[in-house]
């Protein structure tokens, strides 16, 4: 933590994204192979149901914590900063998977990564909030940053998570089984510096609820008959309730940060699937009144990657200059819980790194 004499004015300022780093696995698995593996799905067309072409699949040497290491330094390749400059890291992953599949509790992989990196001066700590997580670590770091406590931090996760996929291959017979999501589910790495900056830029609202009397639609447990875990989803229950309270979430994101939809760029929600994501949009438009697609996929090649979805997915639209300088972007988070967040940001120095380095 900065001396007290270092301490920001927090009312002056705001906190911004100054960088992304992903990591993706070599290995990829495609739906066909995973559904060839399947012993009673057949029938289903998961990529017509889902969007998810492949995904990337841990191998030999890779785990959540070499995931969420490779992703932070990729990341601090791409910043302006060193890993002693961090005064917060926060590991935001669901999956603390080591070596074989065994599910890490101590020491917290916020600490391992940052030992990794270098980042020695660092407060380290771990946040869990199912598929909200890293939104959750950047809205805990954008606090501190306007509290003047920290003038910077990093969210970091490592999502070791094909094993769901794994484990039920055995069971899903028709696209309403309860373990259908678990297919379409990839591993990766993302991380994120999250620093201090001025009032008219970076992170313009921050809004999250929880809705705990749905917790019951999607839960996972350990799996009871080898390594990793399963997961039970009422899909289409789901996808029902959350597009509806998310509604009323986006409005409140979009009034506090004193933005129009007609001047929102983009809005990058939880890539859960690609008729999920088409279905919010049309929603929204009826709502608004405005036909123009926003809602953006990065589903094809990755899957649902969990916490790190949200950063996969801005990773690639500034790779392709889709998102630019000045644009608003409404990154949407859906998890278990069930929990909806959404969060308002403008575009500034984060496409000017991007365009250097095509």
């Amino acid at each position: 933590m900065p001396p007290e004499t270092d301490r920001l004015p927090g009312a002056e300022i705001r906190a911004r994204i100054e960088s992304i780093g992903i990591e993706l696995p070599a290995a990829r698995l495609t739906t066909d192979a995973l559904l060839a593996e399947c012993e009673q799905a057949e029938s289903i067309d998961l990529t017509w149901l889902t969007g998810v072409e492949e995904r990337r699949v841990c191998g030999e040497g890779d785990n959540s914590r070499t995931l969420a290491v490779a992703a932070a330094r990729n990341c601090l390749a791409r910043s302006s900063w060193e890993a002693e400059d961090l005064d917060w890291l926060i590991f935001c992953g669901i999956t603390s998977y080591v070596e074989g599949l065994e599910y890490q509790f101590e020491p917290q992989l916020s600490a391992e990564v940052a030992a990794a990196i270098g980042a020695h001066r660092a407060r380290t700590f771990d946040v869990g909030n199912a598929c909200a997580g890293m939104l959750t670590g950047v809205s805990i770091l954008e606090d501190a940053i306007r509290r003047g406590t920290i003038r910077r931090g990093m969210v970091v996760s490592g999502e070791w998570i094909t094993h769901l996929a794994h484990n039920a291959r055995a069971n899903v017979d028709r696209i309403t089984h309860p373990e259908i999501a678990s297919l379409t589910v990839g591993d990766s790495g993302a991380a994120a510096i999250i620093e201090h900056c001025a009032p008219t830029q970076g992170i313009q609202s921050s809004v999250f609820v929880t809705l705990a009397k749905y917790s019951d639609l999607c839960i996972g447990r350990g799996y009871p008959h080898g390594p990793g875990a399963f997961m039970l989803t009422d899909a289409a229950e789901l996808h029902r309730i959350a597009l509806l309270d998310a509604l009323s979430v986006m409005k409140e994101a979009l009034s506090q940060a004193g933005i129009p939809y007609s001047e929102l760029g983009h809005v990058v929600a939880h890539q859960t699937s690609a008729r999920a994501i088409r279905a919010g949009d049309r929603i929204w438009q009826n709502v608004v009144g405005i036909r123009e697609r926003k809602f953006r996929e990065n589903l094809a090649r990755v899957g649902n990657t969990s916490t790190t979805s949200h950063f996969l997915a801005l990773d690639r639209l500034l790779s392709t200059g889709e998102i630019r300088r000045g644009e608003s972007v409404l990154l949407l988070a859906f998890a278990s819980g069930l929990v909806i967040g959404a969060q308002v940001f403008r575009v500034d120095e984060l496409a000017d790194a991007y365009a250097r380095t095509d």
